[in-house]
């Protein structure tokens, strides 16, 4: 089976401009490295990744000349984006790079989110879902929408941001099979659109959606406050090639 991985690092990153002006958010450093170095390892360390294609457009060139065409023995390759294309039409875009894949698994570059993927993939399989949604449980919240979600794992609603005590979240890493890109991504009438409200929250069960629940460590540093608490939270990180 062949999953292909896409980043999404186009992102202007506005709100994370007070703290860091001189690159992509997807390379704000943390703890001397770039965000996305730390993607990249937990990828390789799933043990059954070996390409990955990176969705760039706002400086971009800062991250290929960082992150070159390889991180230990996983391939990477770049898509650009002339203009925004927002995350629904970087995926319509970028995908096309990958050739024949069974499945795909999206992650957003700002976002890092520590679920066991092998336990994903299982999950998605077995449950013959077109898309699936690693969630987390989070408490006293009210920066993220949360999930409504049945006893079947189904995603039935996607609530609108607003403080809420206990519940789950939609943490941005998405699995989805090949019919799935090719009947409702590729087909989408525009060029430019939000893979979030554009086509999940308006799916209206035209599609299986299940959300994968496990306790992972999971952290948005799109915002300051999140950046500087990525500071202390993350792990020592010992950058070795192989």
């Amino acid at each position: 089976m062949r999953l292909g991985v896409l980043i999404l690092a186009g992102g202007l990153g506005t709100r994370l401009r007070s703290v860091v002006q001189e690159v992509p958010k997807s390379l704000a450093p943390i703890k001397g490295l770039p965000f996305l170095i730390y993607l990249l390892e937990w990828i390789y360390q799933q043990k059954i990744v070996a390409e990955v294609i990176l969705s760039v457009g706002y400086k971009a060139d800062l991250i290929a000349a960082r992150l070159g065409y390889s991180y230990k023995n996983i391939m990477i390759k770049y898509i650009q984006e002339e203009t925004p294309l927002g995350t629904g039409g970087a995926i319509k875009y970028a995908l096309h790079g990958f050739g024949d894949c069974e499945n795909y698994l999206v992650l957003n570059g700002d976002t890092y989110a520590a679920f066991e993927l092998s336990s994903f993939l299982k999950f998605h399989e077995q449950n013959h879902s077109d898309i699936s949604i690693a969630s987390c449980e989070m408490t006293n919240f009210s920066r993220y929408g949360s999930l409504s979600i049945d006893h079947r794992n189904s995603i039935t609603k996607f609530n609108k941001k607003m403080f809420v005590e206990k519940g789950y979240i939609n943490c941005g890493a998405y699995l989805f099979t090949s019919g799935f890109y090719t009947n409702f991504i590729k087909k989408y009438s525009s060029d430019k659109f939000s893979f979030e409200k554009d086509i999940l929250e308006t799916s209206n069960g035209s599609f299986g959606l299940k959300a994968y629940r496990s306790n992972f460590f999971f952290i948005d540093i799109g915002v300051p406050e999140d950046y500087e608490r990525a500071q202390v939270e993350f792990p020592e990180l010992i950058v070795k090639n192989e």
